[in-house]
């Protein structure tokens, strides 16, 4: 019994170092406008606009024609399946790494339609889907991931959420919601609980 409260608290201890470093938007849930414009959103400042930045001044990436299309600036790179600034942004399956190996492009870019479809790496419109991504910053990259229900002209999306290490040059997981890390320590904390009151009697 006492191996299996160590191991817990152990358990514990590594989930909170695990979540320590990344930062979070919290529950977002910017809706993606049906029409051309689509909203702007900046990764940092956690903010989302609908004002024309086409130039990328205030923020990252647009999703427009409910997330049909997708544009980015130079700093924000999403995952791509090669390197040229208008291939296909990638879905990823959850528990892929997005780090300095993954593919990414240079510059401004867009992925219009193509990221759209049944077939593997593309976005099912309605589904929960996961944008991997580098953010240069002061020369720097962080890698992250956003949770995505990509849509189109008719039915239009929603940017859930977003992820991203604080660390420089560090990995980081996909996991199917930045909360995760908070519900694996409520369940480590009920198990240690459930051990000590066992003890107890």
């Amino acid at each position: 019994m006492k191996h299996l409260f160590l191991a817990t608290a152990a358990l514990a201890l590594a989930a909170q170092a695990a979540s320590a470093d990344i930062i979070t938007s919290g529950s977002v849930n910017v809706v993606i406008p049906t029409d051309y414009t689509g909203v702007y959103i900046d990764i940092q400042s956690f903010t989302s606009s609908t004002v024309d930045d086409w130039d990328f001044t205030s923020s990252d990436v647009n999703f427009f024609f409910g997330g049909s299309g997708i544009a980015n600036g130079e700093a924000f790179q999403p995952v791509r399946l090669g390197t040229d600034n208008l291939d296909a942004v990638v879905n990823l399956v959850p528990g892929s790494v997005v780090d300095s190996s993954s593919v990414f492009a240079s510059g401004f870019g867009g992925s219009e339609n193509v990221h759209l479809g049944t077939g593997e790496g593309q976005f099912l419109p309605g589904e929960i889907g996961y944008i991997g991504f580098r953010l240069e910053d002061g020369g720097e990259y962080y890698y992250g991931y956003m949770r995505v229900l990509l849509g189109n002209s008719s039915v239009g999306g929603t940017v859930l959420d977003w992820a991203y290490e604080s660390t420089p040059g560090l990995g980081i997981s996909v996991v199917p919601e930045p909360s995760s890390y908070a519900l694996l320590g409520g369940v480590v904390f009920g198990l240690g609980a459930l051990v000590w009151r066992r003890r107890c009697r």
